[in-house]
């Protein structure tokens, strides 16, 4: 399962790709789910991982200015859930693409896949503020904490932007790739840390 929680901010689009191809880049090969918050969080990939609001999770204006085009969430207990099933499960590869603008400088998750089902672990974060990983930072962990918000730790495997790289009230663009062998993180078009790492598929 798929969630965006925690803290006050938006999302403008989140891309999900998940593809062993290595061939010239087309956004459509391999693509898993696209999500523009335009009014809904319905995937318009084709594949129908759509999102459900929990808890008053609601739209605002995009970096764009364009209305109800940009999820927002209070900061609270909103969040986007979007059930697992079938291209959401192990990949020997994987990209993902998050436009977001926080209002706090509080650590949050923007993006976590976890098992409900016996509260094991939380086992994929994309993540801001996080003092071990400050700026903004993707990776996988173990945990017996079933809340996204405090799950960094135990077993990890992350990459993070730095300190300073994220801005309140700015919209930034962060880009995660992980290739079988080599996980990356890029922050606003610029390659931030590169790291040859075990990262374990996204069961």
């Amino acid at each position: 399962m798929y969630k965006c929680m925690k803290y006050s901010y938006l999302f403008s689009a989140l891309f999900l790709i998940l593809s062993h191809s290595k061939a010239q880049v087309n956004l459509t090969n391999g693509l898993v789910a696209l999500y523009p918050f335009s009014g809904n969080a319905d995937d318009i990939s084709g594949n129908g991982y759509n999102g459900n609001l929990r808890n008053g999770a609601t739209f605002s204006a995009d970096r764009f200015g364009n209305p109800n085009a940009a999820l927002e969430l209070d900061g609270i207990n909103d969040f986007v859930e979007i059930l697992h099933a079938g291209k959401l499960g192990s990949r020997a590869a994987f990209s993902f693409v998050l436009y977001f603008n926080s209002q706090s400088a509080a650590i949050q998750t923007l993006l976590g896949k976890r098992n409900q089902a016996n509260s094991s672990n939380a086992q994929f974060q994309v993540f801001i503020n996080w003092s071990q990983e400050p700026g903004v930072g993707y990776g996988h962990s173990y945990t017996n904490n079933t809340e996204c918000s405090n799950v960094f730790t135990q077993y990890n495997v992350y990459l993070n932007t730095g300190i300073g790289s994220v801005n309140l009230n700015q919209w930034h663009c962060v880009v995660g790739t992980f290739d079988g062998t080599t996980q990356k993180i890029y922050l606003d078009g610029i390659l931030k840390s590169a790291e040859a790492t075990p990262l374990p598929h996204m069961d």
